[in-house]
């Protein structure tokens, strides 16, 4: 059986929070839900018991965090205790196929997210990634886009990866899901902005088979206050340039997509010109 364990790090968001109760298919065993609560009230916990006692999701489980976590170590403590936990079940590990999903508190799945990605992932032969796509939900729905398609994703995986120090092409952790590994990739903790996209070019070097789909798409809020993006506002430029800086030095990718710079607004401009029209056509699939 394919086991799915969605490690959820949460943030004073509890609307986010019950979106993502809301999205997650009832009374099946297969799908691990743990959350990680970074929160110094109650709210998170409160929305968790109230779905706790209806009984109708399964395996879902809460730890508080005392004292509170900087965001990536709260990451980095989901993904290393639900290894913990496999590693404590050596034949849960044999029998089964394990896939993780870091879920941030802001996005939430769509209908049927599980039943189509089991399929795709047994029709594919179990990839060690999958890459969803990201529908951005705005204040104003005329505001509402496509992040990247999965052939916009694709391309850039076969002709430069390392573009996604330019433009992160492949969303939020939460539209990729992993197979488990007993040997975990982490975040690294001294990275603020592109925290992510160090943690994506780590994946790329460590798993071969990568599918893109736009079959399953998980739902990004963007009226979250309580974001990492947020939070950073003034210091995103300076941060930028340090963090790129620091990934080239690391992974030797200086003059990596030189190519793809001089071309880079060009591209760019035309991929969200193309998605918003995309979406204005596709509309009743991403919004029925």
């Amino acid at each position: 059986m394919i086991y799915f364990n969605i490690i959820i790090p949460t943030f004073y968001y509890d609307n986010g929070f019950v979106n993502i109760l809301k999205s997650l298919p009832k009374l099946k065993k297969n799908i691990l839900i743990n959350i990680y609560d970074n929160t110094q009230n109650n709210r998170i916990y409160n929305k968790y018991l109230t779905y706790k006692n209806k009984n109708i999701l399964l395996n879902i489980k809460y730890y508080k965090n005392r004292p509170v976590k900087a965001a990536a170590i709260n990451w980095n403590l989901g993904i290393t205790d639900q290894i913990k936990h496999l590693k404590e079940k050596a034949k849960f590990i044999k029998k089964n196929i394990n896939y993780m999903i870091i879920l941030h508190q802001d996005e939430y799945f769509c209908k049927d997210f599980f039943i189509k990605l089991t399929s795709l992932i047994k029709n594919n032969n179990y990839p060690d990634v999958i890459s969803c796509s990201t529908v951005l939900i705005k204040k104003k729905k005329i505001l509402n886009k496509i992040h990247t398609t999965a052939k916009q994703r694709k391309f850039f995986f076969d002709f430069n990866f390392y573009y996604i120090l330019k433009r992160n092409f492949i969303g939020p952790t939460s539209s990729i899901i992993t197979k488990f590994k007993l040997n975990p990739i982490l975040f690294n903790t001294f990275f603020y902005w592109l925290v992510d996209v160090e943690y994506y070019i780590k994946i790329y070097l460590s798993s071969k088979k990568w599918i893109f789909t736009d079959e399953i798409f998980v739902y990004s809020d963007q009226l979250n206050k309580h974001s990492l993006t947020s939070s950073l506002k003034e210091r995103i430029s300076s941060l930028n340039r340090l963090e790129i800086k620091f990934i080239k030095k690391k992974f030797n990718l200086n003059n990596k997509f030189l190519f793809l710079n001089l071309f880079d607004i060009f591209i760019w401009v035309s991929i969200r010109i193309y998605n918003k029209i995309k979406i204005c056509f596709t509309y009743k699939k991403f919004f029925k």
